[in-house]
């Protein structure tokens, strides 16, 4: 029998330490789809232009194929998950989750219009807010409403493409004039005519943003829920089936994402590229992304389970996931915006990437010197904690 490590010290009695560490996993994979949208194209993130180099074409694949699509239904499975303990106050529970959703919509709508108009924070307050009625519901309930929003999911995404096909063949050009003003403002020192031209962008791309992620999302959202009504991630995790969960993602998931990938790259490097080709694969892997995910789940949870110190270092970023998730956000701003360093459009897109993952390395070991000194909450955790009671009690 294998031997297991003990726990670090203060994770066995105060945290779970799996929800924790998957949160501060998720963040790497999250920045290595954000970097682009903040380096390369600021309403198209990775595109084929961007990929100049075999290199640049391996970051690519790498990035559609383990992350684009993945993190983002992690971080949705783990924010259902949230109720666990968000519900565990016998009074006044639901109306703190609903403090909780709205604080979210207003940090949203400040991340977005201030750093990033891909924010996932707007998407999750507003979805929070739709979870309220299966807070309570039967795991029956929960289960048929996963698979309608999972089916929803499905056609939504289908018709997307089939309107843009449709588009593509009546010869519609569906550019704006919204995108070079804002790639112009963003390579300029004008913070101001940057924000304004970031809201505007962001307005017109938020119906687009709210279809393609809200149902999946909402979908994770009640996974996450009936895993909290079990536990799921507590203690050891006993009730995860690591092996089942590894053969389906990495034996079944991660070959299909390695071709629906190579389709992307293929047409993305072809002399005519696609849209509709480009939305159906990235699509196509959104609705397999789920079974990798599972898979991220089972590694994370097999080496908490076996070697649970060598994994402790990625609870101090989950501990300080919001924190962390818009300290990303700051940093890639002011390294690639002209006020900053002026580093758009100037990178290959594999340093782009590895910007990306030096940026989450660095905020993640300033998470752990910062938890391991100060503890408790990152500093917009307090300010979220303080808006939630605010809206929860008022002015009292």
């Amino acid at each position: 029998m294998t031997r297991q490590e003990p726990l670090p010290p203060n994770q066995a009695a105060d945290r779970d330490l799996i929800p924790d560490a998957l949160r501060g996993f998720a963040l790497f994979g999250i920045i290595l789809v954000n970097v682009a949208y903040f380096g390369t194209d600021v309403a198209n993130g990775m595109t084929g232009a961007a990929l100049g180099s075999t290199l640049d074409e391996v970051a690519a694949f790498i990035v559609v194929a383990l992350a684009q699509g993945k993190f983002y239904l992690l971080f949705s499975f783990l924010f259902g998950y949230a109720t666990l303990y968000a519900l565990k106050r016998p009074v006044g529970a639901v109306a703190r989750w609903r403090a909780r959703s709205l604080a979210l919509i207003v940090f949203g709508v400040l991340h977005a219009t201030l750093l990033f108009i891909g924010d996932i924070l707007l998407t999750y307050g507003l979805l929070g807010l739709l979870l309220i009625p299966f807070l309570r519901a039967p795991a029956a309930r929960l289960r048929r409403a996963t698979r309608v929003t999972f089916t929803v999911s499905i056609f939504v995404l289908l018709a997307l493409v089939g309107l843009v096909r449709l588009a593509e063949l009546a010869g519609v050009d569906a550019q704006t004039t919204i995108v070079p003003a804002f790639e112009a403002s963003v390579q300029g020192t004008d913070v101001l005519a940057a924000t304004v031209d970031r809201t505007l962008l962001w307005l017109q791309t938020l119906p687009f943003v709210l279809l393609l992620q809200g149902p999946l999302a909402f979908a994770a959202f009640l996974v996450g829920l009936r895993a909290a009504r079990v536990q799921l991630l507590s203690g050891a995790a006993d009730g995860v089936p690591v092996r089942r969960w590894l053969v389906w993602g990495f034996g079944v998931g991660l070959p299909l994402q390695l071709l629906l990938a190579g389709v992307w790259l293929w047409n993305a490097r072809s002399a005519a590229p696609l849209e509709s080709v480009t939305l159906a694969s990235t699509f196509a892997g959104f609705l397999v992304a789920p079974l990798v995910s599972l898979a991220y789940v089972a590694g994370v949870v097999a080496l908490a389970r076996r070697w649970p110190s060598r994994i402790a270092w990625l609870t101090a970023p989950g501990r300080w996931a919001l924190s962390v998730y818009l300290m990303q956000s700051v940093l890639l701003v002011w390294i690639f915006s002209g006020w900053g360093l002026g580093l758009f459009g100037r990178l290959p897109y594999a340093a782009v990437v590895l910007i990306g993952l030096l940026v989450a390395a660095g905020l993640a070991l300033a998470a752990r010197v910062a938890v391991s000194r100060l503890g408790g909450r990152g500093p917009f955790e307090r300010v979220f904690a303080l808006l939630i009671r605010r809206l929860t009690f008022g002015r009292r």
